[in-house]
C-alpha cells in the first residue's frame, strides 16, 4: 500500500533527495544491468522548476494524480513560508511588530526552530535574521 504524501513527510524526504540526487542516476539499472521503467514529474512552482524521476513507478499510482499531489503539497509550503507572498505565514511573522504573537503551523515553526539551530551550530554564521540585509542587497523578495 502506498504511503501517504504529507507536507512534513515530502519536506523531510525533499531534504533527504537534496543530499542523494547525485547518486540517484545510478539506480536506473538494476543489478543485471537491465534498465528500470522511468516516469517523470514535473511542474513549476516558487519562480523556478521541479523534476521528480521514479524508477518503477507501481501500475496503481496515476503519474497525473501524483503530479497534483507535489503541486498541492508544494503550493502549501509555498503559501506558508515564501517571502515573495506578502500573504504567506513566514510574510506575515516577519512583518509583525516586535512583541506581538503570531500564530503559524507546525510546519513553519518546524523551518523556523531549524534555521535557529542551524545558526546556533554554526555560532551565527548563518543568521536567518538577515532579510532585510538581503533585501536590501539584491537577493530577496523586496
Amino acid at each position: 500500500m502506498a504511503q501517504e504524501l504529507n507536507r512534513r513527510r515530502f519536506i523531510h524526504q525533499a531534504g533527504n533527495l537534496t543530499l542523494l540526487s547525485p547518486f540517484l542516476s545510478l539506480m536506473a539499472c538494476d543489478g543485471s544491468g537491465q534498465l528500470k521503467q522511468l516516469t517523470e514529474i514535473s511542474g513549476a512552482t516558487m519562480g523556478t522548476r521541479y523534476s521528480i524521476k521514479i524508477t518503477d513507478l507501481p501500475t496503481h499510482i496515476d503519474p497525473a494524480l501524483l503530479t497534483d499531489e507535489v503541486d498541492a503539497v508544494l503550493e502549501t509550503v509555498n503559501a506558508q513560508m515564501s517571502t515573495f507572498r506578502a500573504d504567506s505565514e513566514l510574510s506575515y511573522f516577519n512583518s509583525a511588530p516586535s512583541g506581538i504573537w503570531v500564530e503559524v503551523s507546525v510546519d513553519t515553526l518546524s523551518v523556523i526552530n531549524e534555521a535557529l539551530r542551524a545558526s546556533a551550530l554554526t555560532k551565527g554564521a548563518f543568521d536567518p535574521t538577515l532579510g532585510a540585509l538581503s533585501n536590501l542587497w539584491g537577493f530577496g523578495a523586496g
